[in-house]
């Protein structure tokens, strides 16, 4: 199964990315909105294992508990 997690809940949120055996996780620049880094860090899991987009079979999102705001972008 090749996958996307996406975790906005807490104040570092992250993404996982999983292709068969390689994994990668990138953490959410905090410096950044939460919109904007989830972006590059989606980018940038997903090239650490060699993903494209169009590759992903399913996406998953953390749903709290957390901010009300995490939730809603994640």
């Amino acid at each position: 199964m090749k996958g996307l997690i996406i975790d906005t809940t807490l104040k570092c949120g992250y993404v996982a990315v999983f292709n068969g055996e390689s994994k990668a996780v990138s953490f959410l620049d905090t410096s950044l909105s939460t919109q904007s880094s989830l972006i590059g860090a989606c980018k940038t899991a997903m090239a650490q294992v060699g993903l494209e987009n169009d590759d992903l079979e399913g996406i998953a999102a953390v749903v709290g508990p957390g901010s009300f705001t995490g939730i809603r972008i994640g």
